[in-house]
């Protein structure tokens, strides 16, 4: 098992650690020489924590159930032949191809070069007069359940073999034609073999369900799966079904995104608490906490030079709010987060911080009757957090069964991230969006998008007689739905484009109703953003900003097939949504481009729009167009 001192496969950022390239995601690399090289992330259990720096943000921590939070490590030493590889990973899939000969063979049957990560085929290379690397085979297995192994190409043959072959194991994968009715894995002793027509369907006949191959997490990770045959898949090498990250995220606010957090951080100080609480926790003895909240404020007060009272006042309401945070078991845990986040943007009072700033906007009389609070959000930062991963489908936030773990053993830490960044705040109005819901065509439009989630969310799980935790809402629909129109606009407006914003969206009517999104981008440099984001969000600016974003609706080139539904048949989670109209780059969405509908924006497939009546009442598109 490499331990991070074998040969370097390639680079990855840190940030993608955290999301596409976390432990259990198959990656491309390009090696030294443009070696093709493809291998999985090593679990937690083979990372150097002591390496990485830690990040402190504990409403996240809190969240995931978790003691601590650390960045990726990055690599040691000058040039790119004197680094160290920070982290290891192992080689996958196992059998690989030559581009030559085709010859398909086990890892262990070609040519590693001394020093290097790349595979070569010795007699092509001989012949050829230069080195012929290998290339991993394109086929592999995915279980429901997270468990990845090879795909059973020997096995696919069996009893195919012409009479005497001595089935030495050796294989040729031929093309003869496109497709895979015209792909032939055969015996390169007798050339006998069989297409690979039905590898999607009949593989895992031949493994008899799922082999339970965990190889993130070493060589005696495999476990026994009962999973049916239905949740086993075959995949292709690169399909964006093999790795869906399960990231948790927050925005560090106030009371935490002041310079005691930060202090906390780089001094180790929230450990003493973390520590004192826990042992609270088991024996009950306030005193012992008592006494470290009193060291540790003491030291606050030495470094950010305030007096001791201050000091412990602010450290007490830190420990209040997260008190008053449901645990990480309980439902809803994220959506109360998000109600502090909203109050903290609907607030618009907290003095700025590093880390923090708002700046509420007199809302324009234009959109003053559909638009409640404009917000710019000069500085935020966000803490991602690696959670886990699935495959074939993405996390449903429901059942740790399909959550694939990052480590053997149970483990206090997540790998994560923290990023700043700039905002804008877009509430809608309140009572407006409540008199909207009611109407009987929305509520009919958002049933039957909650239908189909619902038997899309049965179907996929296989869990016919459950419901999915998210219900489809019209006011999600609504906020979703706006979020997109408007992030399209600016990524034209704001110099960011589509690939470099994120929403977060803000809608729930039980408590205290939320109806808004927060679209951001966030960097995990140190400098942060540039401000021309932030800036669209001014009281001069954000009424062209999104009345251009809904009078591009009003028209989509794939219509009337769009507006009627019938270009999603595919994906029966969407309404009135295509590529063409509403979709994003899915990194930028929190919903991987579902439950997204204009019609419920500017009208239509008999809803009424909640902006029709703002767009019957403003001609033209209001500012420069970008046709």
């Amino acid at each position: 098992m490499p331990t991070g001192n074998g040969p370097k496969m390639g680079e990855l950022r840190r940030a993608q650690l955290v999301s596409t390239h976390g432990p259990g995601a198959v990656v491309d690399y390009l090696a030294a020489k443009n070696a093709p090289v493809s291998g999985v992330t090593l679990g937690l259990d083979f990372w150097k924590k002591d390496e990485c720096r830690r990040i402190v943000e504990p409403v996240l921590e809190k969240l995931l159930g978790v003691r601590e939070l650390y960045e990726p490590p990055v690599s040691l030493g000058r040039g790119d032949e004197e680094r160290i590889p920070a982290l290891p990973a192992v080689r996958f899939p196992t059998w690989q191809e030559c581009p030559e000969c085709h010859g398909l063979r086990h890892q262990s049957q070609w040519f590693e070069e001394t020093g290097g990560a790349g595979l070569s085929c010795q007699a092509c290379s001989n012949k050829m007069g230069r080195t012929i690397y290998v290339v991993p085979a394109r086929l592999m297995m995915i279980c429901q359940r997270g468990h990845l192994d090879d795909f059973p190409w020997r096995e696919w043959i069996e009893g195919k073999h012409a009479d005497g072959c001595r089935q030495s194991g050796k294989l040729k994968l031929r093309s003869r034609g496109a497709g895979l009715r015209n792909l032939y894995v055969d015996c390169a002793d007798c050339g006998k073999g069989d297409n690979l027509r039905d590898a999607f369907t009949k593989a895992q006949q031949i493994t008899g369900g799922c082999l339970g191959g965990r190889p993130w997490l070493g060589d005696e990770a495999r476990e026994i799966c009962d999973a049916p045959a239905k949740e086993v898949a075959t995949a292709l090498r690169g399909s964006s079904n093999l790795f869906f990250p399960h990231v948790a995220s927050v925005l560090t606010i106030p009371p935490w995104s002041d310079t005691f957090r930060a202090v906390l951080e780089e001094y180790g100080l929230w450990s003493r608490i973390q520590i004192a609480r826990e042992d609270f926790a088991e024996d009950g003895d306030e005193r012992d906490l008592e006494r470290a909240i009193v060291k540790v404020a003491k030291r606050l007060a030495e470094l950010t030079d305030v007096p001791e009272s201050e000091a412990r006042d602010r450290l007490d309401a830190m420990l209040a709010i997260l008190d008053s945070l449901p645990d990480a078991e309980t439902p809803g845990a994220d959506m109360a987060i998000r109600r502090e986040e909203w109050r903290q943007f609907c607030d618009a009072s907290a003095p700025p911080s590093e880390t923090f700033e708002v700046r509420e906007e007199a809302v324009p009389d234009v959109l003053a009757p559909w638009l409640s609070r404009v917000v710019r959000v000069p500085r935020l930062r966000e803490v991602r957090a690696l959670k886990g991963f699935t495959r074939r489908n993405p996390p449903d936030g429901t059942d740790a069964q399909t959550v694939a773990s990052l480590s053997s053993r149970k483990i206090n830490w997540r790998p994560a991230i923290a990023s700043s960044g700039e905002g804008i705040f877009l509430a809608l109005n309140e009572d407006r969006v409540t008199e909207w819901e009611e109407e009987d065509s929305v509520k009919t439009r958002a049933r039957e998008l909650h239908d189909a989630w619902v038997a899309d969310w049965q179907n996929r799980f296989g869990r016919p007689d459950e419901t999915p935790p998210q219900a489809v809402t019209a006011r999600g629909l609504l906020v979703h739905a706006f979020s997109h129109a408007v992030m399209l606009e600016l990524s034209i407006t704001s110099g960011y484009g589509s690939a470099s914003l994120l929403e977060r969206l803000y809608a729930n009517a039980d408590g205290t109703p939320m109806a808004g999104v927060l679209i951001y981008t966030a960097t995990s440099d140190n400098e942060g953003t540039l401000g021309g984001l932030e800036r669209e969000g001014l009281s001069q600016r954000i009424a062209g900003t999104v009345l251009r974003a809904l009078r591009r609706l009003e028209w989509c080139s794939s219509d009337p097939l769009c507006m009627s539904g019938v270009s999603t048949t595919s994906d029966p989670l969407n309404g009135a949504a295509c590529h063409s109209c509403l979709f994003v780059p899915e990194t930028a969405c929190e919903l991987f481009n579902r439950t997204l509908d204009r019609a419920v924006l500017i009208g239509g497939a008999g809803v009424p729009g909640f902006f029709e009546g703002l767009l019957s009442t403003t001609t033209g598109p209001c500012g420069p167009s970008r046709s």
